[in-house]
């Protein structure tokens, strides 16, 4: 029954005995018993019926064998061998019987394969004739000449070994399949087996040791102890496979400490070579330890002059890091630290010698010399005495050169105001006592040159202006002449020359896209995108976020140029990695030491390369901060190179709807207008309505089937600068006739508008002359003008 107060029902029959793994409560042995609402109860034969029904489908997956167990003495006790009892117990489970049974019939049976690969051998030391073996195989296998294989050479070996008297003539079988021997026949081949093994082995042990080979004398001395083989032989055997043994593991070792190149590990590796006499190892031994003994030598070497190029490091002395260094390249070494000392020896040369070149350039050098060594003496961090000796007099040739230049430049422009700073300038550099003899000579004659030309200003000033030509060469190129006095309508702008100096800035201060040429050899990156901008202050040029190294100031530009003028975008263009962008559409920075390239590849590229050069030009002619105008040519002279390169193969701008097109058109694919007679660069489009406007006021035909085609270069060129401060370029035309615009100057907020003013009357001047010159030289091209 269940537990106390157990309820009706589920009783088991009598005898069964139940287990249950719950723990019950008052009142529920039906429910224990039968699992309601508890956990069910399993019987003990339940359990052993299970338990045997796993045993019997676990040996149903097996093959069982019956293992008879043999008791080595009554106690059950380890290393105590009772052989009377052991012997009586295995008469008493028949073994006994069995074993003589077996003896006296076939107790061993091979197939012939692994009859022939155990026992094949021993026919090779024994000598039998085939009459011999003919009984045999005529009595074993029916015939005297049987087939090949291994059955029959099974029944020529026991032939030839019955014939010489090492095993018996009968009592044995051969089968379909198999070979069936007695015991006393196995025996019989066993001893001649073990015969033949003694006399091969010790040949073979002999031979091993002669030849002193780890691999064979190994397996020789296996083979030995297999066959049970002793004597004097073997000892001396094993002996000398221990040496060779000890002798490899040296030769490792000295093998892996020659590659690590450690002096430590290479002396430790050649005691042990030297324990167990690696030298007398004719084969490999004795080379390589004399090989470890010259790399310890060489290795001590190099420790001594790794030694002595830390202390020639550590001194910067010229004569030490020599010493080291010829040191370091007798011993072999070459590390890091050789290639340091070799910078470092190069660099103190290179700081020697520079610091020569600056002290006698401080004494006559040319400014460009001069730029060129400061360079190179800010490059290395070179701050000697003679290094601001050269500074002193490169600020005073430079002050020189700028002075020189705003004379030349003012003198150009005829323009009364800047002459007079010019003028000032020049003699504050005059006066510099810094400048040599020659400098101050040409400075004296160039000041007279601009005085005479200032006095001749003011006494053209001082008379009334004449007003523009109405007959004469204008005439005669068709232009329209007035016939009485003349006034003038403003009109709109005419492009960029025309837009406010600060408005041009602020375009380039928000800054735009450009390809930037990188120079240096070592550069990963030989052309790369940069968002390059003007500062706020105007002074410089910055990209990459203006870190260090990426920038450029303005005060340091020599020349701006447009096209493939420097040698870095030369290269470029003839390599396989050219950039899709036209050549035309790179301008330039050119300082005393190297040049920045920029070209524009989004957008109008026409239009950014202008804005970008027209602006720069100008900032950089301010950047001294005296007002002085220095020459600006970089639109006239591509304009020059462009013409002066005249080819058929050449894109061409259309001067009336400014299409590019291709080489071979002769009219305009979009306006049909002819091919000009002179082609404009194409970067130059966007200044065409200011260039027709100031061939109007120069009298210029420039845009027609005329000889003056030819001096669309000096349009550019009378654009390129800013006009005389405070006036502005301003387009307007005359009274009556709005079809010809004229560009004049204004001031600022666009009254005054005049085409009278000195300024474009010198312009005129300029012109005729340079017609003139054209016309004596028969018509040709404009000469290239010098860099």
């Amino acid at each position: 029954g269940g537990g106390g107060g157990g309820g009706g029902g589920g009783g088991k029959p009598k005898g069964e005995r139940t287990m249950s793994f719950a723990r019950h409560r008052g009142g529920g042995g039906a429910r224990a018993r039968l699992g309601g609402g508890g956990r069910k109860v399993v019987s003990v034969g339940r359990q052993f019926q299970e338990s045997l029904d796993s045993l019997m489908g676990m040996l149903h997956t097996c093959s069982p064998h019956f293992v008879r167990c043999i008791k080595p003495n009554h106690h059950l006790a380890p290393d105590d061998f009772d052989g009377a009892y052991v012997m009586r117990q295995l008469q008493q489970m028949g073994m006994v019987h069995v074993v003589k049974a077996r003896k006296q019939g076939f107790a061993h049976r091979y197939d012939f394969d692994t009859f022939i690969a155990r026992y094949g051998y021993l026919r090779e030391g024994v000598e039998c004739d085939a009459a011999k073996l003919a009984p045999y195989l005529q009595t074993y296998l029916g015939s005297a000449s049987p087939p090949a294989g291994t059955k029959t050479e099974t029944v020529q070996l026991l032939g030839a070994l019955a014939a010489a008297d090492m095993f018996a003539t009968d009592g044995w079988a051969v089968g379909t399949t198999k070979l069936f021997l007695k015991a006393s026949h196995q025996q019989q081949l066993e001893v001649a087996r073990e015969s033949h093994l003694r006399r091969v082995i010790t040949q073979t042990l002999t031979k091993a040791i002669a030849d002193q080979d780890l691999a064979s004398l190994d397996e020789a001395v296996a083979r030995a102890v297999e066959i049970r083989l002793t004597g004097k032989l073997v000892e001396e055997a094993k002996a000398l496979l221990a040496t060779l043994r000890e002798r490899e593991k040296a030769f490792e070792a000295l093998t892996e400490a020659m590659e690590m190149r450690d002096v430590a590990a290479v002396e430790a590796a050649l005691k042990q070579a030297a324990a167990v006499r690696l030298e007398k190892d004719a084969k490999k031994g004795a080379q390589k330890v004399s090989d470890a003994k010259a790399l310890l030598t060489q290795l001590k070497a190099q420790q001594v002059a790794s030694n002595a190029l830390a202390a020639a490091l550590a001194s910067k002395d010229v004569k030490k890091l020599r010493d080291a260094l010829d040191a370091a390249q007798k011993s072999g070494l070459n590390s890091g630290q050789v290639t340091q000392a070799q910078r470092m020896l190069e660099g103190l040369k290179t700081k020697d010698a520079l610091e020569k070149k600056l002290a006698a350039a401080a004494k006559g050098g040319s400014l460009a010399e001069l730029t060129q060594l400061l360079a190179q003496a800010e490059e290395i961090g070179l701050s000697t005495e003679a290094a601001r000796a050269a500074k002193r007099r490169h600020a005073s040739l430079q002050e020189s050169a700028q002075a020189s230049s705003a004379l030349q430049s003012a003198s150009t422009a005829r323009d009364e105001e800047a002459l007079r700073a010019a003028i000032e300038r020049a003699s504050a550099a005059e006066q510099n006592q810094a400048a040599a003899e020659r400098e101050k000579a040409a400075m004296s004659a160039e000041l007279a040159t601009a005085k005479e030309l200032l006095a001749k200003l003011e006494a053209e000033h001082s008379t009334v202006l004449a007003t523009p030509p109405r007959g004469g060469a204008a005439a005669a190129r068709g232009l329209p002449t007035p016939s009485g006095p003349v006034s003038y309508v403003p009109g709109p702008p005419a492009g960029l020359p025309c837009e406010p100096l600060a408005a041009r800035v602020a375009r380039l201060q928000r800054g735009a896209t450009f390809l930037k040429v990188a120079e240096g050899t070592f550069t990963r990156k030989k052309l790369d995108a940069k968002a390059v901008a003007l500062s706020a202050d105007r002074k410089s040029l910055t990209w990459d976020g203006g870190k260090k190294g990426h920038g450029l100031e303005l005060s340091q530009v020599v020349r701006v140029s447009i096209g493939l003028e420097t040698k870095p975008l030369q290269k470029l263009y003839h390599s396989s990695a050219a950039p899709d962008v036209a050549p035309t559409s790179w301008f330039s920075l050119h300082t005393a030491a190297r040049s920045y390239d920029f070209g524009a590849r989004d957008g109008d590229t026409a239009e950014t390369v202008i804005l970008w050069v027209l602006t720069l030009q100008q900032l950089v002619l301010l950047s001294s901060g005296t007002g002085v105008r220095l020459p600006a040519t970089a639109l006239s002279y591509a304009q020059q190179q462009w013409q002066y390169h005249n080819s058929s193969a050449k894109e061409w701008p259309c001067v009336q709807c400014t299409c590019i097109n291709k080489p071979r058109n002769t009219a305009c694919e979009v306006c049909g207008a002819p091919k000009p007679m002179v082609t404009l660069v194409p970067t130059v489009t966007p200044l065409l309505p200011a260039m027709r406007a100031l061939s109007n006021t120069l009298g210029i035909d420039a845009f027609n089937l005329s000889p003056d085609a030819r001096l669309q270069w000096f349009l550019l060129k009378a654009l390129e600068p800013p006009p005389p401060s405070p006036l502005v370029w301003s387009v307007g035309h005359r009274q009556g006739d709005g079809e010809t615009p004229l560009l004049g100057l204004a001031n600022a907020d666009g009254t005054g508008f005049s085409v009278d003013h000195a300024y474009i009357l010198s312009l005129r001047r300029e012109a005729e002359t340079a017609r003139q010159q054209q016309a004596q030289a028969g018509g040709g091209l404009t000469p290239r003008p010098p860099l």
